[in-house]
């Protein structure tokens, strides 16, 4: 199953203010999410 699209934008929306704030190098993800498999909750 993959992401849904508000939960793929949301997601998106995370790391873009995580790279405004912080300027990482990288963001790591792990779990469902991190392997596009995320399910609904």
């Amino acid at each position: 199953m993959r992401i849904n699209t508000s939960s793929n934008e949301e997601l998106q929306d995370i790391v873009n203010r995580l790279v405004r704030g912080l300027h990482p190098e990288r963001i790591y993800l792990f779990g469902s999410h991190a392997h596009g498999q995320a399910g609904k909750g």
